[in-house]
């Protein structure tokens, strides 16, 4: 096979768990003289790719992503994954307006990269939002709700996703009965939009993934104000739905989430 193709087929085997040939072992085949141009960039983006899946080894993965970007500052994955790595950095501050803002406003840049599908911008355009949430900063709530909607304008990925954190946005505007209705529609949302659509095998989007997002339905449940908002079986419904789309199964979504009540 050719320098292009093992790449691929490293990346691929990461992406579905296949480890009878570990993916860092197809990258080792691949001639160096035969690495370079685009291949070069999707070559050192995918040891970073298996960097963060190996136990979000961040220094090696963030040192990989911007040998990509060196070798091609346009190709768009890398950079998306580059300003993942930030995100996912536990000691990145995103209280501070000046980090937060800096690292939103990168990831809106990537949304605009036609390098990318649209489920790739979509992607790009949640972590905006994503990012300005964790800011819990209520004067960015219409700006990441705008984000949120320019996605489910498209109609394609991340529809449910995006309406999930549209409702987190006005739980923490202290707009309880709007976050109601939001989450409403969540529930009324076709659950496999995101699952039937094929995404780019050279993006890291496990910080998009309903396991991540967890933490935001657990916290909508535990701590809304107001008991009849507690109370409210959307909430509920809702609670028992992301935990069931964070992999577990519907017996142990319910009798976890009582649990944790």
């Amino acid at each position: 096979a050719d320098a292009a193709t093992l790449v691929d087929l490293a990346v691929l085997r990461l992406k579905t768990g296949d480890v009878s040939n570990p993916p860092a072992r197809i990258l080792d085949m691949v001639p160096a003289q035969k690495i370079s141009g685009t291949t070069a960039a999707k070559f050192n983006t995918a040891k970073g790719l298996i960097a963060l899946n190996d136990g979000a080894r961040l220094d090696g993965a963030r040192q990989a992503f911007d040998l990509a970007l060196k070798t091609d500052r346009s190709f768009a994955p890398a950079a998306f994954n580059r300003a993942m790595v930030q995100y996912l950095d536990p000691n990145f501050n995103f209280t501070d307006a000046g980090k937060s803002g800096k690292l939103a406003a990168e990831f809106a840049r990537i949304s605009e990269m036609p390098q990318l599908d649209i489920s790739g911008r979509n992607a790009a355009k949640i972590m905006v939002a994503l990012i300005h949430l964790r800011n819990r900063d209520s004067a960015l709530a219409k700006q990441t709700r705008d984000f949120l909607d320019k996605v489910q304008k498209s109609q394609v990925q991340y529809w449910q996703e995006a309406s999930l954190l549209k409702a987190y946005a006005r739980y923490l505007s202290g707009q309880a009965p709007q976050a109601a209705r939001d989450l409403r529609i969540t529930l009324g949302a076709d659950p496999f939009v995101t699952d039937e659509h094929v995404n780019d095998p050279y993006l890291y989007l496990e910080p998009l993934g309903w396991r991540a997002l967890l933490p935001m339905c657990e916290e909508m449940y535990r701590t809304a104000t107001g008991t009849n908002v507690k109370k409210d079986a959307t909430l509920e419904a809702m609670f028992y739905f992301c935990r069931f789309k964070a992999g577990e199964q519907p017996e142990q979504a319910v009798a976890g989430g009582k649990a944790a009540c």
